[in-house]
C-alpha cells in the first residue's frame, strides 16, 4: 500500500477539529491495522484517544458505514473504499473537502489451511484455479463487488463461480 504516511497526517490533522477527547474511527478492513498500528503513538503525541470500529465500506451488514450512517452513529473519521464515500457525500453525511486518498490497495487470496497453494502464476492458472476450487468465498465490501461485478465477469467465469 502507498501513502500510508497520509494516514497518519490525516489523523493528526483532525485533531483540531475534534472537540472530544475520543476520536471516533470507522475503518474498513484493508486499513484497519493499519491505523491499529498507528493509535497508540497518535494517543501519545496528542493526548487523545482513539475509539477504532471495524465497519466494512458497503454491503447489508448493520456495521456497513452507510448503515451506521443511516441509523445516526456517527464517527469524526471515516476510513473506507474511495468510491463508497461519494453517495454519503451527496447525502451531506460527510465533508467534502475532508475526504483524503490514504493508499491504493490490491485484492488478495488465501485458502483453507492445510490446503495446498494454487499457483496462480498466469491468468490461466488463475482460472484454473478457480475452476478447479470446491467453494469461493468474497466478502461484500469493495474487493468482493469487484470480484464478482467485474473480475469473474472478464475471466468468463461468471456464471460457472456463482454457483460456488
Amino acid at each position: 500500500m502507498k501513502h500510508m504516511i497520509a494516514l497518519a497526517t490525516l489523523l493528526l490533522a483532525t485533531q483540531s477539529g475534534v472537540q472530544a477527547a475520543t476520536l471516533k474511527v470507522f475503518s474498513s478492513g484493508g486499513m484497519y491495522p493499519v491505523i491499529e498500528s498507528l493509535k497508540q503513538d497518535y494517543q501519545q503525541k496528542t493526548g487523545n484517544s482513539i475509539q477504532l470500529e471495524a465497519a466494512p465500506s458497503m454491503g447489508d451488514t448493520p456495521q456497513a458505514i452507510p448503515n451506521r450512517l443511516k441509523r445516526h452513529d456517527s464517527a469524526d473519521v471515516l476510513v473506507m473504499v474511495d468510491y463508497a464515500i461519494k453517495p454519503l457525500e451527496q447525502a451531506n453525511w460527510v465533508d467534502s473537502h475532508s475526504h483524503q486518498v490514504l493508499a491504493h490497495s490490491y485484492i488478495a487470496m488465501a485458502v483453507k489451511q492445510g490446503s495446498g497453494q494454487p499457483d496462480i502464476s498466469s491468468v490461466a492458472k488463475f482460472k484454473q484455479a478457480l475452476t478447479e476450487a470446491s467453494s469461493i468465498a468474497v466478502s461484500d465490501s469493495a474487493s468482493g463487488k469487484y470480484i464478482q461485478t467485474k473480475m469473474l465477469g472478464k475471466l468468463a467465469l461468471g456464471a460457472e463461480t456463482a454457483k460456488k
